[in-house]
């Protein structure tokens, strides 16, 4: 998983890599970059999105979805880009029955031509449609699995 997490460097064990914040939300844009050497392996790239406010009510968990409007009505665009020029783009319709629980939205592939160097991934989340109010989405974080890799309980969302 990679995430904001306020550590000051990168720190590696065998599943994961955690990053310092990196990312800022302006209006309908969510925008980030990290860089990182990657495994010498063909590599997918999520976004980890929820709709509605999680919270707990007598031990269990609960999710408010009143608030939640405005991300049915155009697709919100995914976007991704490498440091040696590699682009990836999906679209994806945030549909309101999806509410309730986390969901990966795939972004792209990527290849790794070299690991011992460093590569740089810049990412994207954008949703353009000034006609409409939007409300209730969470942005947790990022997930970087080899392809094909299916995490155990993920609920991923593909083109």
């Amino acid at each position: 998983m990679i995430g904001g997490t306020g550590a000051t460097s990168p720190q590696r064990n065998q599943d994961s890599i955690v990053l310092p914040t990196f990312s800022k939300f302006g209006g309908l844009r969510w925008m980030g970059s990290l860089s990182s050497a990657f495994l010498l392996a063909p590599t997918a790239f999520f976004f980890h999105l929820h709709l509605g406010r999680p919270y707990r009510r007598m031990g269990r968990l609960l999710c408010a979805t009143e608030h939640v409007h405005g991300w049915d009505v155009t697709p919100t665009r995914f976007q991704l880009s490498t440091s040696d020029e590699q682009q990836a783009t999906s679209e994806y319709y945030l549909h309101l029955h999806e509410q309730g629980g986390w969901k990966l939205y795939h972004v792209g592939d990527f290849v790794v031509s070299n690991s011992d160097e460093s590569m740089k991934l810049k990412f994207s989340m954008m949703q353009i449609d000034c006609t409409h109010t939007k409300g209730g989405l969470c942005v947790d974080s990022v997930f970087i699995y080899p392809k094909g890799y299916k995490p155990e309980k993920a609920n991923i969302v593909c083109t």
